[in-house]
Protein backbone atom coordinates (compact mmCIF):
# COMPACT_ATOMS: atom_id res chain seq x y z
CA UNK A 1 0.00 0.00 0.00
CA UNK A 2 2.81 2.24 0.84
CA UNK A 3 4.41 1.49 -2.54
CA UNK A 4 1.46 2.65 -4.42
CA UNK A 5 0.71 5.89 -2.51
CA UNK A 6 4.34 6.25 -2.75
CA UNK A 7 4.48 5.77 -6.47
CA UNK A 8 0.83 7.66 -7.03
CA UNK A 9 2.63 10.55 -4.99
CA UNK A 10 5.23 10.71 -7.63
CA UNK A 11 2.93 10.10 -10.87
CA UNK A 12 1.14 13.50 -9.35
CA UNK A 13 3.66 15.29 -9.01
CA UNK A 14 5.35 14.90 -12.52
CA UNK A 15 1.98 15.04 -13.94
CA UNK A 16 1.95 18.79 -11.98
CA UNK A 17 5.30 19.55 -13.52
CA UNK A 18 4.67 18.34 -17.33
CA UNK A 19 1.48 20.69 -16.72
CA UNK A 20 3.46 23.65 -15.60
CA UNK A 21 5.39 23.31 -18.74
CA UNK A 22 2.74 23.08 -20.92
CA UNK A 23 0.83 26.00 -19.38
CA UNK A 24 4.44 28.22 -19.74
CA UNK A 25 5.30 27.33 -24.03
CA UNK A 26 1.16 27.51 -24.66
CA UNK A 27 1.21 30.92 -23.13
CA UNK A 28 4.03 32.23 -25.48
CA UNK A 29 2.36 30.72 -28.29
CA UNK A 30 -1.75 31.97 -27.46
CA UNK A 31 0.03 35.32 -27.01
CA UNK A 32 0.90 35.60 -30.20
CA UNK A 33 -2.36 34.07 -31.59
CA UNK A 34 -4.21 36.45 -29.94
CA UNK A 35 -1.16 39.33 -30.78
CA UNK A 36 -2.22 38.65 -34.48
CA UNK A 37 -5.95 38.37 -33.65
CA UNK A 38 -5.72 41.95 -32.44
CA UNK A 39 -4.01 43.04 -35.84
CA UNK A 40 -6.25 41.41 -37.85
CA UNK A 41 -9.14 43.72 -36.75
CA UNK A 42 -8.13 46.67 -38.17
CA UNK A 43 -7.57 45.13 -42.15
CA UNK A 44 -9.41 47.33 -44.02
CA UNK A 45 -10.93 44.79 -45.91
CA UNK A 46 -12.79 41.10 -45.61
CA UNK A 47 -10.16 38.69 -45.40
CA UNK A 48 -12.47 36.00 -46.40
CA UNK A 49 -15.07 35.71 -48.69
CA UNK A 50 -17.95 34.28 -46.02
CA UNK A 51 -16.31 37.46 -43.77
CA UNK A 52 -17.54 39.94 -46.81
CA UNK A 53 -21.41 38.01 -46.76
CA UNK A 54 -21.65 39.19 -42.57
CA UNK A 55 -20.41 42.43 -43.59
CA UNK A 56 -22.87 42.92 -46.21
CA UNK A 57 -25.46 42.34 -43.70
CA UNK A 58 -24.78 44.95 -41.85
CA UNK A 59 -24.10 47.18 -43.83
CA UNK A 60 -27.99 47.01 -44.78
CA UNK A 61 -28.98 47.01 -41.35
CA UNK A 62 -26.93 50.37 -41.07
CA UNK A 63 -28.24 51.87 -43.96
CA UNK A 64 -31.76 50.82 -43.40
CA UNK A 65 -31.90 48.64 -46.00
CA UNK A 66 -33.86 44.91 -46.01
CA UNK A 67 -31.66 42.17 -44.50
CA UNK A 68 -33.91 39.38 -45.73
CA UNK A 69 -35.21 39.68 -49.33
CA UNK A 70 -37.25 37.00 -51.35
CA UNK A 71 -34.16 34.77 -53.22
CA UNK A 72 -35.90 35.34 -56.44
CA UNK A 73 -35.97 39.59 -55.52
CA UNK A 74 -32.53 39.61 -54.82
CA UNK A 75 -30.56 36.68 -55.37
CA UNK A 76 -27.67 37.22 -55.12
CA UNK A 77 -27.83 38.64 -51.65
CA UNK A 78 -29.05 35.83 -49.98
CA UNK A 79 -28.22 36.68 -45.66
CA UNK A 80 -28.63 32.66 -44.54
CA UNK A 81 -27.76 33.70 -40.88
CA UNK A 82 -29.49 34.73 -37.74
CA UNK A 83 -30.06 38.57 -37.14
CA UNK A 84 -28.23 38.55 -33.92
CA UNK A 85 -25.28 37.69 -36.44
CA UNK A 86 -25.67 41.35 -38.49
CA UNK A 87 -27.94 43.47 -35.81
CA UNK A 88 -25.25 42.98 -32.57
CA UNK A 89 -22.75 44.56 -34.68
CA UNK A 90 -24.09 47.12 -36.80
CA UNK A 91 -26.16 48.01 -33.04
CA UNK A 92 -22.42 48.50 -31.56
CA UNK A 93 -21.32 50.38 -34.74
CA UNK A 94 -23.45 52.73 -34.39
CA UNK A 95 -21.15 55.93 -31.87
CA UNK A 96 -18.16 54.69 -34.25
CA UNK A 97 -19.57 55.38 -38.29
CA UNK A 98 -21.00 53.33 -40.57
CA UNK A 99 -18.26 52.95 -43.20
CA UNK A 100 -17.46 49.33 -44.23
CA UNK A 101 -13.52 49.57 -42.66
CA UNK A 102 -15.24 50.31 -39.24
CA UNK A 103 -18.25 48.17 -39.27
CA UNK A 104 -15.69 44.82 -39.88
CA UNK A 105 -13.22 46.55 -37.11
CA UNK A 106 -16.54 46.51 -34.64
CA UNK A 107 -17.86 43.37 -35.93
CA UNK A 108 -14.10 41.69 -35.32
CA UNK A 109 -14.04 43.22 -31.89
CA UNK A 110 -17.08 41.15 -31.17
CA UNK A 111 -15.73 37.93 -32.04
CA UNK A 112 -12.15 38.30 -30.03
CA UNK A 113 -13.73 39.62 -27.04
CA UNK A 114 -16.56 37.07 -27.28
CA UNK A 115 -13.73 34.64 -27.53
CA UNK A 116 -11.22 35.68 -24.98
CA UNK A 117 -14.27 35.71 -22.43
CA UNK A 118 -14.85 31.89 -23.39
CA UNK A 119 -11.16 31.43 -22.72
CA UNK A 120 -12.01 33.32 -19.19
CA UNK A 121 -15.35 31.09 -18.48
CA UNK A 122 -13.61 28.05 -19.77
CA UNK A 123 -10.92 29.26 -16.59
CA UNK A 124 -13.06 29.36 -13.81
CA UNK A 125 -14.92 26.08 -14.59
CA UNK A 126 -11.34 24.64 -14.19
CA UNK A 127 -10.80 26.17 -11.29
CA UNK A 128 -13.90 25.72 -10.06
CA UNK A 129 -13.67 21.58 -10.38
CA UNK A 130 -10.17 21.47 -9.57
CA UNK A 131 -9.62 24.04 -7.00
CA UNK A 132 -6.11 24.39 -9.04
CA UNK A 133 -4.87 28.15 -10.46
CA UNK A 134 -2.28 25.78 -12.71
CA UNK A 135 -5.39 23.88 -14.17
CA UNK A 136 -7.80 26.89 -14.51
CA UNK A 137 -4.60 28.39 -16.98
CA UNK A 138 -4.58 25.38 -18.98
CA UNK A 139 -8.60 25.33 -19.75
CA UNK A 140 -8.32 28.91 -20.71
CA UNK A 141 -5.38 28.11 -23.35
CA UNK A 142 -6.53 25.63 -24.94
CA UNK A 143 -9.25 27.09 -27.15
CA UNK A 144 -6.62 29.32 -28.38
CA UNK A 145 -4.19 27.21 -28.77
CA UNK A 146 -6.80 24.42 -30.83
CA UNK A 147 -7.95 27.83 -32.44
CA UNK A 148 -7.83 26.09 -35.81
CA UNK A 149 -10.58 23.52 -34.34
CA UNK A 150 -12.21 25.34 -31.77
CA UNK A 151 -11.47 28.95 -32.15
CA UNK A 152 -11.18 29.22 -36.13
CA UNK A 153 -12.61 32.42 -36.64
CA UNK A 154 -11.87 34.25 -33.31
CA UNK A 155 -10.55 37.44 -35.41
CA UNK A 156 -13.42 37.95 -37.62
CA UNK A 157 -16.60 39.27 -38.96
CA UNK A 158 -18.24 35.77 -37.93
CA UNK A 159 -21.09 34.88 -35.65
CA UNK A 160 -19.64 31.32 -34.44
CA UNK A 161 -17.38 32.60 -31.80
CA UNK A 162 -20.58 34.46 -30.02
CA UNK A 163 -22.56 31.52 -30.65
CA UNK A 164 -20.05 29.43 -29.05
CA UNK A 165 -19.66 31.41 -25.81
CA UNK A 166 -23.27 31.11 -25.31
CA UNK A 167 -23.73 27.82 -25.99
CA UNK A 168 -21.13 26.78 -23.54
CA UNK A 169 -22.29 29.02 -20.70
CA UNK A 170 -25.22 27.44 -20.92
CA UNK A 171 -23.76 23.73 -20.19
CA UNK A 172 -21.64 25.13 -17.54
CA UNK A 173 -24.48 26.91 -15.95
CA UNK A 174 -26.27 23.85 -15.77
CA UNK A 175 -23.05 22.03 -14.55
CA UNK A 176 -23.59 23.74 -11.54
CA UNK A 177 -26.60 21.52 -10.62
CA UNK A 178 -29.27 24.16 -10.04
CA UNK A 179 -32.27 23.52 -11.77
CA UNK A 180 -34.62 25.98 -9.76
CA UNK A 181 -37.34 27.21 -12.41
CA UNK A 182 -35.32 30.60 -12.89
CA UNK A 183 -31.80 28.45 -13.77
CA UNK A 184 -33.53 26.58 -16.61
CA UNK A 185 -34.85 29.92 -17.79
CA UNK A 186 -31.60 31.24 -17.75
CA UNK A 187 -30.52 28.07 -19.62
CA UNK A 188 -33.04 28.24 -22.18
CA UNK A 189 -32.18 32.33 -22.73
CA UNK A 190 -28.39 31.37 -23.15
CA UNK A 191 -29.59 28.60 -25.61
CA UNK A 192 -31.15 30.97 -27.42
CA UNK A 193 -28.99 33.72 -27.86
CA UNK A 194 -26.56 31.16 -29.55
CA UNK A 195 -29.27 30.49 -31.82
CA UNK A 196 -29.74 34.12 -32.77
CA UNK A 197 -26.25 34.11 -33.53
CA UNK A 198 -26.44 31.03 -35.97
CA UNK A 199 -28.99 28.94 -35.82
CA UNK A 200 -27.01 25.94 -36.47
CA UNK A 201 -25.89 25.62 -33.20
CA UNK A 202 -28.08 23.49 -31.65
CA UNK A 203 -26.13 20.99 -29.61
CA UNK A 204 -26.50 22.13 -26.58
CA UNK A 205 -29.79 22.75 -26.48
CA UNK A 206 -30.51 18.80 -27.94
CA UNK A 207 -27.99 17.89 -24.99
CA UNK A 208 -29.50 19.23 -22.33
CA UNK A 209 -32.54 17.61 -23.45
CA UNK A 210 -31.72 13.97 -24.05
CA UNK A 211 -29.58 15.03 -20.60
CA UNK A 212 -32.79 15.78 -18.86
CA UNK A 213 -34.69 12.88 -20.36
CA UNK A 214 -31.66 10.16 -19.52
CA UNK A 215 -31.70 11.21 -15.88
CA UNK A 216 -35.80 11.22 -15.57
CA UNK A 217 -35.90 14.66 -14.49
CA UNK A 218 -39.25 14.94 -16.16
CA UNK A 219 -40.26 18.45 -14.81
CA UNK A 220 -36.58 20.18 -15.62
CA UNK A 221 -37.35 19.01 -19.26
CA UNK A 222 -40.65 20.14 -19.53
CA UNK A 223 -39.48 23.27 -18.26
CA UNK A 224 -36.17 24.11 -20.46
CA UNK A 225 -38.05 22.67 -23.58
CA UNK A 226 -41.07 24.89 -23.45
CA UNK A 227 -38.70 28.09 -22.60
CA UNK A 228 -36.31 27.10 -25.86
CA UNK A 229 -39.70 26.75 -27.94
CA UNK A 230 -41.28 29.44 -26.40
CA UNK A 231 -38.47 31.56 -27.36
CA UNK A 232 -37.60 30.26 -31.27
CA UNK A 233 -41.70 30.50 -32.01
CA UNK A 234 -41.77 33.74 -30.71
CA UNK A 235 -38.35 34.68 -33.09
CA UNK A 236 -40.33 33.33 -35.88
CA UNK A 237 -43.28 35.47 -34.95
CA UNK A 238 -41.61 38.72 -35.08
CA UNK A 239 -39.40 38.08 -38.14
CA UNK A 240 -42.12 36.75 -40.39
CA UNK A 241 -44.03 39.80 -39.46
CA UNK A 242 -41.12 42.15 -40.18
CA UNK A 243 -39.43 40.04 -43.08
CA UNK A 244 -42.76 37.98 -44.04
CA UNK A 245 -41.18 34.46 -46.11
CA UNK A 246 -38.06 36.44 -46.66
CA UNK A 247 -36.39 35.48 -43.21
CA UNK A 248 -37.43 32.05 -43.59
CA UNK A 249 -36.61 31.54 -47.14
CA UNK A 250 -33.05 33.21 -46.19
CA UNK A 251 -32.16 31.92 -43.23
CA UNK A 252 -33.50 28.11 -42.89
CA UNK A 253 -34.69 27.19 -46.75
CA UNK A 254 -31.29 28.33 -48.37
CA UNK A 255 -28.71 27.67 -45.55
CA UNK A 256 -30.79 24.19 -45.83
CA UNK A 257 -30.67 24.02 -49.66
CA UNK A 258 -27.13 22.77 -50.19
CA UNK A 259 -26.25 19.15 -50.81
CA UNK A 260 -24.88 17.04 -48.01
CA UNK A 261 -22.22 14.41 -48.65
CA UNK A 262 -20.64 13.49 -45.12
CA UNK A 263 -18.48 10.75 -46.29
CA UNK A 264 -16.51 13.44 -48.50
CA UNK A 265 -16.43 15.44 -45.63
CA UNK A 266 -15.22 12.97 -43.01
CA UNK A 267 -12.33 11.85 -45.33
CA UNK A 268 -11.35 15.48 -45.81
CA UNK A 269 -11.39 16.93 -42.43
CA UNK A 270 -10.31 14.56 -40.04
CA UNK A 271 -6.81 14.15 -41.94
CA UNK A 272 -6.70 18.34 -41.77
CA UNK A 273 -8.02 18.22 -38.24
CA UNK A 274 -5.66 15.60 -36.95
CA UNK A 275 -2.64 17.66 -38.56
CA UNK A 276 -3.69 20.25 -36.67
CA UNK A 277 -5.34 19.35 -33.84
CA UNK A 278 -3.63 15.66 -33.18
CA UNK A 279 -3.27 16.38 -29.19
CA UNK A 280 -6.75 17.29 -28.60
CA UNK A 281 -8.14 14.38 -30.62
CA UNK A 282 -6.05 11.90 -28.82
CA UNK A 283 -6.78 13.14 -25.23
CA UNK A 284 -10.72 13.45 -25.96
CA UNK A 285 -11.19 9.22 -26.04
CA UNK A 286 -9.56 8.89 -22.73
CA UNK A 287 -11.43 11.47 -21.01
CA UNK A 288 -14.53 10.36 -22.68
CA UNK A 289 -13.61 6.68 -21.47
CA UNK A 290 -13.38 8.74 -17.14
CA UNK A 291 -16.46 10.50 -17.58
CA UNK A 292 -18.27 7.37 -18.80
CA UNK A 293 -16.83 5.63 -16.12
CA UNK A 294 -18.39 8.11 -13.13
CA UNK A 295 -21.08 7.61 -14.69
CA UNK A 296 -24.49 10.04 -13.76
CA UNK A 297 -22.36 13.27 -12.89
CA UNK A 298 -21.19 13.61 -16.26
CA UNK A 299 -24.08 12.37 -18.52
CA UNK A 300 -24.36 15.78 -19.28
CA UNK A 301 -20.39 16.69 -20.76
CA UNK A 302 -21.13 13.48 -22.30
CA UNK A 303 -23.88 14.29 -24.04
CA UNK A 304 -22.71 17.28 -25.24
CA UNK A 305 -19.86 16.25 -26.85
CA UNK A 306 -20.78 13.23 -28.66
CA UNK A 307 -24.06 15.46 -29.95
CA UNK A 308 -21.80 18.01 -31.21
CA UNK A 309 -19.51 15.85 -32.85
CA UNK A 310 -22.46 14.39 -34.67
CA UNK A 311 -24.13 17.29 -35.74
CA UNK A 312 -20.93 19.11 -36.61
CA UNK A 313 -20.18 15.71 -39.08
CA UNK A 314 -23.05 16.17 -40.61
CA UNK A 315 -22.82 19.86 -40.92
CA UNK A 316 -19.64 19.59 -42.41
CA UNK A 317 -20.93 17.27 -45.16
CA UNK A 318 -22.69 20.93 -46.87
CA UNK A 319 -21.64 22.05 -49.99
CA UNK A 320 -19.22 25.35 -49.15
CA UNK A 321 -18.56 24.35 -45.90
CA UNK A 322 -15.13 25.75 -43.92
CA UNK A 323 -13.32 23.99 -40.68
CA UNK A 324 -15.44 26.17 -38.27
CA UNK A 325 -18.18 23.93 -38.61
CA UNK A 326 -16.46 21.40 -35.79
CA UNK A 327 -15.92 24.47 -33.60
CA UNK A 328 -18.46 23.35 -30.99
CA UNK A 329 -17.04 19.83 -30.97
CA UNK A 330 -13.51 21.42 -30.41
CA UNK A 331 -14.72 23.14 -27.76
CA UNK A 332 -16.97 20.70 -26.14
CA UNK A 333 -13.99 18.12 -25.95
CA UNK A 334 -12.22 20.43 -24.06
CA UNK A 335 -14.83 20.44 -20.64
CA UNK A 336 -14.52 17.10 -20.99
CA UNK A 337 -11.06 16.99 -20.86
CA UNK A 338 -10.89 19.07 -17.83
CA UNK A 339 -13.81 16.89 -16.56
CA UNK A 340 -10.48 14.84 -15.93
CA UNK A 341 -9.13 17.39 -13.39
CA UNK A 342 -11.37 17.43 -11.08
CA UNK A 343 -10.99 16.72 -7.94
CA UNK A 344 -10.55 12.59 -7.22
CA UNK A 345 -13.82 12.61 -4.87
CA UNK A 346 -15.77 14.24 -7.51
CA UNK A 347 -15.08 11.83 -10.01
CA UNK A 348 -11.63 12.89 -11.69
CA UNK A 349 -9.10 10.97 -12.66
CA UNK A 350 -5.96 9.48 -11.33
CA UNK A 351 -2.46 10.80 -11.72
CA UNK A 352 -1.84 8.10 -14.43
CA UNK A 353 -4.83 8.77 -16.26
CA UNK A 354 -4.13 12.82 -16.38
CA UNK A 355 -0.64 12.32 -17.82
CA UNK A 356 -2.14 9.97 -20.34
CA UNK A 357 -4.22 12.86 -21.40
CA UNK A 358 -1.80 15.43 -21.21
CA UNK A 359 1.24 13.45 -23.51
CA UNK A 360 -0.37 14.18 -26.61
CA UNK A 361 -1.20 17.63 -26.01
CA UNK A 362 2.29 17.83 -24.87
CA UNK A 363 3.82 16.49 -27.73
CA UNK A 364 1.41 18.87 -30.02
CA UNK A 365 2.86 21.74 -27.75
CA UNK A 366 6.03 21.11 -28.07
CA UNK A 367 6.08 19.77 -31.89
CA UNK A 368 4.70 23.60 -32.62
CA UNK A 369 6.98 25.27 -30.23
CA UNK A 370 9.63 23.77 -32.30
CA UNK A 371 8.15 24.81 -35.49
CA UNK A 372 7.43 28.22 -34.69
CA UNK A 373 11.39 28.76 -33.26
CA UNK A 374 13.21 27.45 -36.62
CA UNK A 375 10.64 29.34 -38.46
CA UNK A 376 11.23 32.77 -36.09
CA UNK A 377 8.32 33.57 -36.26
CA UNK A 378 4.81 32.21 -34.92
CA UNK A 379 2.52 30.02 -37.05
CA UNK A 380 0.23 31.70 -39.82
CA UNK A 381 -3.62 30.76 -38.82
CA UNK A 382 -5.42 33.06 -41.79
CA UNK A 383 -5.08 32.79 -45.42
CA UNK A 384 -3.21 35.37 -47.26
CA UNK A 385 -4.26 38.69 -46.89
CA UNK A 386 -5.49 40.23 -50.50
CA UNK A 387 -4.24 42.82 -52.64
CA UNK A 388 -5.00 46.62 -51.20
CA UNK A 389 -8.14 46.80 -52.69
CA UNK A 390 -8.82 50.88 -52.27
CA UNK A 391 -7.76 51.99 -55.83
CA UNK A 392 -10.63 49.52 -57.45
CA UNK A 393 -13.01 50.93 -54.95
CA UNK A 394 -12.36 54.45 -55.82
CA UNK A 395 -12.10 53.35 -59.15
CA UNK A 396 -15.94 52.20 -59.91
CA UNK A 397 -17.57 54.00 -57.04
CA UNK A 398 -18.59 56.98 -59.10
CA UNK A 399 -20.74 55.02 -61.90
CA UNK A 400 -23.64 53.11 -60.06
CA UNK A 401 -24.76 51.30 -63.77
CA UNK A 402 -22.21 48.85 -63.44
CA UNK A 403 -22.21 44.78 -62.54
CA UNK A 404 -19.36 43.91 -59.93
CA UNK A 405 -18.80 40.27 -59.05
CA UNK A 406 -16.04 41.25 -57.04
CA UNK A 407 -17.63 40.29 -53.73
CA UNK A 408 -14.51 42.32 -51.62
CA UNK A 409 -15.02 45.15 -53.91
CA UNK A 410 -18.87 45.53 -54.13
CA UNK A 411 -19.83 44.80 -50.79
CA UNK A 412 -17.87 47.27 -50.20
CA UNK A 413 -19.20 50.23 -52.55
CA UNK A 414 -22.62 48.72 -50.94
CA UNK A 415 -23.94 47.25 -54.20
CA UNK A 416 -23.06 43.87 -53.96
CA UNK A 417 -24.03 41.46 -56.94
CA UNK A 418 -22.68 38.30 -56.17
CA UNK A 419 -21.28 36.08 -53.49
CA UNK A 420 -21.63 32.94 -51.77
CA UNK A 421 -21.23 30.99 -55.20
CA UNK A 422 -22.28 27.88 -53.84
CA UNK A 423 -25.43 28.98 -52.38
CA UNK A 424 -26.28 30.42 -55.63
CA UNK A 425 -24.92 27.15 -57.82
CA UNK A 426 -27.20 25.26 -55.12
CA UNK A 427 -30.64 27.25 -55.35
CA UNK A 428 -30.68 27.50 -59.43
CA UNK A 429 -29.58 23.44 -59.63
CA UNK A 430 -33.17 23.13 -56.92
CA UNK A 431 -35.25 25.53 -59.12
CA UNK A 432 -35.50 28.24 -56.73
CA UNK A 433 -33.95 30.83 -58.78
CA UNK A 434 -34.02 30.91 -62.29
CA UNK A 435 -31.08 33.07 -64.11
CA UNK A 436 -32.38 33.78 -67.59
CA UNK A 437 -34.03 37.15 -66.56
CA UNK A 438 -30.72 38.64 -65.06
CA UNK A 439 -28.55 36.98 -67.98
CA UNK A 440 -31.63 38.87 -70.55
CA UNK A 441 -30.52 42.29 -69.24
CA UNK A 442 -26.96 41.53 -69.61
CA UNK A 443 -27.82 40.70 -73.51
CA UNK A 444 -29.77 44.10 -73.65
CA UNK A 445 -26.49 46.05 -72.02
CA UNK A 446 -28.30 47.28 -69.11
CA UNK A 447 -24.92 48.12 -67.62
CA UNK A 448 -22.51 50.50 -68.66
CA UNK A 449 -19.37 47.91 -67.12
CA UNK A 450 -19.03 44.33 -66.22
CA UNK A 451 -16.26 43.21 -63.67
CA UNK A 452 -15.46 39.69 -62.86
CA UNK A 453 -13.04 38.52 -60.04
CA UNK A 454 -10.12 36.89 -61.58
CA UNK A 455 -10.77 33.73 -59.44
CA UNK A 456 -14.15 32.66 -60.27
CA UNK A 457 -15.97 30.18 -57.66
CA UNK A 458 -19.33 28.66 -59.41
CA UNK A 459 -20.67 27.45 -62.68
CA UNK A 460 -22.68 30.67 -62.26
CA UNK A 461 -19.93 32.79 -63.06
CA UNK A 462 -18.79 31.30 -65.31
CA UNK A 463 -22.30 31.35 -67.57
CA UNK A 464 -22.28 35.20 -66.79
CA UNK A 465 -18.86 35.35 -68.13
CA UNK A 466 -20.15 33.52 -71.99
CA UNK A 467 -23.17 35.53 -71.84
CA UNK A 468 -21.23 38.85 -71.69
CA UNK A 469 -18.84 37.48 -74.22
CA UNK A 470 -22.02 37.08 -76.61
CA UNK A 471 -23.54 40.67 -75.47
CA UNK A 472 -22.47 44.17 -76.50
CA UNK A 473 -19.99 44.36 -74.19
CA UNK A 474 -15.78 44.36 -75.05
CA UNK A 475 -12.25 43.60 -72.62
CA UNK A 476 -11.49 47.05 -71.52
CA UNK A 477 -8.59 46.44 -68.80
CA UNK A 478 -7.48 43.09 -67.04
CA UNK A 479 -4.98 42.54 -64.33
CA UNK A 480 -4.75 39.54 -61.70
CA UNK A 481 -7.45 40.67 -59.61
CA UNK A 482 -10.22 41.75 -62.13
CA UNK A 483 -12.04 41.40 -65.90
CA UNK A 484 -13.23 44.55 -66.64
CA UNK A 485 -15.65 44.46 -70.02
CA UNK A 486 -17.25 47.81 -71.31
CA UNK A 487 -20.62 48.13 -73.10
CA UNK A 488 -19.75 48.61 -76.69
CA UNK A 489 -21.57 52.66 -77.50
Amino acid sequence: MYRLKLTSDLLHKIMLGLLALLVSVMAVGVAQYIGQGFKAITIPFPTWRPEAFVLDGVMRLVAGDALYRLIADAPMTVHVYNIFAYAIPALVALPFGSDAETLLTVGRSISLVSSIALTVLLGWYGYRISSSYLVALFAALLPFFFHEMALPHFFRLRPESPAIFFSVAAIIYLLRGDERTRSLLGVAGLCFFSFLFKQSFIAAPVAIGFYFLRTRRWRSFAVFSAAYVTAIIALFSIMYGMSGYAYLENAFVAMASNIVDVRKALMFYSGYFFGKSFGLLLAVPIALVVAIKHGRSNILIVCYCVTALLWNVYSSGKTGSSSNYYAEFGVASIIVIMNVFRRRTEGGGTPLVKLLVLLPIAVQVMFSAASSFVASRPPTFFEPLDVNLAPYISGYETNSKQLILHEKIAIQLRNPVGYDWFLLDSLIAQGRYDPAPFFQRIRVGEFDAIVFSQQPYSNFERDLYHVVLMSPYQKSYEDKVVMEFRRIQ
